[in-house]
């Protein structure tokens, strides 16, 4: 991972106190042409792309790890896309170990998805206070309500076998104000 990368995962995962300037006057020493592009943005167009290359550095980050979790556990889908539009955004882990990583978060279309590692009671019946929440990016009110919205089974949720031993449960995005 860059260290541009680097600099803003830290920042926007919550590792630091900086202030935005502090973290551009860093980055003007790693990457200038990067800073000099955002200087040229309002704030929230500036805002708008330091979020996405954060979120895209720790999106990375995280399907690396998940994938290496569960490379020969027989469920190829957790940690890759499960579609090209697919944007894989960390995991839950049951009892707090992050090590372990029980389902797979993603996102596609507008559908917030778990993967489950197999078709287990114990997690299909778990709630999202049971759960330790891991997930590297997207911290976001409308990604949350969609997976307690799973875990609830409250609304339309869509259940599916996409491998061997792997279940995906996924539901619409819902709309925060």
């Amino acid at each position: 991972m860059s260290r541009r990368y680097t600099a803003l995962k830290t920042k926007f995962m919550g590792e630091n106190d900086q202030s935005i300037e502090e973290i551009l006057e860093e980055l003007s020493k790693i990457d200038p042409e990067f800073v000099d592009r955002l200087a040229q943005m309002d704030w929230d167009s500036m805002m708008e792309e330091v979020m996405r290359e954060a979120m895209e550095a720790a999106a990375k980050e995280c399907r690396c790890r998940v994938a290496r979790h569960y490379r020969g556990h027989g469920s190829q889908y957790i940690g890759t896309p499960l579609k090209s539009n697919a944007k894989c955004l960390g995991a839950l882990t049951y009892g707090g170990d992050e090590s372990h990583p029980n389902i797979g978060v993603y996102i596609q279309d507008n559908r917030v998805a778990l993967v489950w590692a197999r078709d287990d009671e114990q997690y299909a019946q778990a709630t999202l206070d049971e759960w330790t929440v891991t997930l590297q990016r997207c911290h976001t009110e409308c990604t949350m309500a969609a997976i307690m919205q799973i875990f609830s089974a409250d609304g339309e949720v869509t259940r599916e076998e996409v491998g061997e031993g792997s279940v995906m449960f996924s539901t619409n995005l819902p709309e925060v104000a």
